[in-house]
């Protein structure tokens, strides 16, 4: 499985300097691609072009929120039943935006090109969305078009969501992601999960 792993970090995510070593240590022991992109984050969000190229040259491009830790090096891509579209996690967390896409597995067949087509064709809408195109995709999942290019898998299959005082993460879980902490908690959160890694 030939496997790309994107991070995007900007001026605005100083944690990024101890979740970059953290994501290419994953790519290193499972012979993956590391790509780290600098972008702010209004244009990273909308960079569908990128991406639809990568899947050009890979199975699976996971797209990895540089707020989350990878806390165990162990689990392999391979352990998850990927579809061949998009895999998000249910965040679990927040009842208005049942998934989280901080954590993103994206297939390369027609399932992926076609949703990204849709994203880039109805960008105005989900600009629109408090929680920008997770929310819009969240919002159509079982209607046309989106129905079926998308499959939810459980929350903590490869996205334990952290929001407030609610955090889902438990030791052993492949990802760690404090999307919904202040910045200033955030870097500390993230030192500390470090710590725990499982190697």
């Amino acid at each position: 499985m030939r496997v790309a792993v994107v991070s995007t970090m900007s001026a605005q995510t100083p944690w990024s300097a101890v979740t970059t070593p953290n994501h290419a240590e994953w790519c290193e022991r499972h012979a993956a691609t590391f790509v780290a992109r600098c972008l702010p984050y209004h244009e990273a969000v909308a960079d569908f072009d990128f991406l639809e190229d990568l899947l050009r040259h890979f199975d699976y491009v996971w797209c990895l929120d540089s707020d989350a830790v990878i806390t165990n090096m162990h689990t392999s891509l391979d352990a998850l039943e990927l579809d061949p579209g998009l895999n998000v996690c249910e965040e679990g967390l927040h009842e208005q935006c049942p998934i989280n896409c901080g954590s993103t597995i994206w297939g390369s067949d027609w399932r992926s090109r076609e949703l990204l087509a849709l994203l880039t064709k109805h960008e105005p809408e989900w600009r629109q969305c408090t929680w920008i195109w997770q929310q819009w995709i969240a919002e159509r999942l079982e209607v046309c078009p989106v129905k079926g290019l998308v499959r939810v898998h459980p929350a903590r299959a490869f996205n334990s969501c952290h929001h407030g005082d609610r955090c889902l993460w438990q030791p052993g879980d492949f990802v760690y992601h404090p999307c919904g902490v202040p910045s200033a908690q955030r870097v500390s959160l993230i030192h500390e999960r470090l710590k725990e890694v499982h190697r």
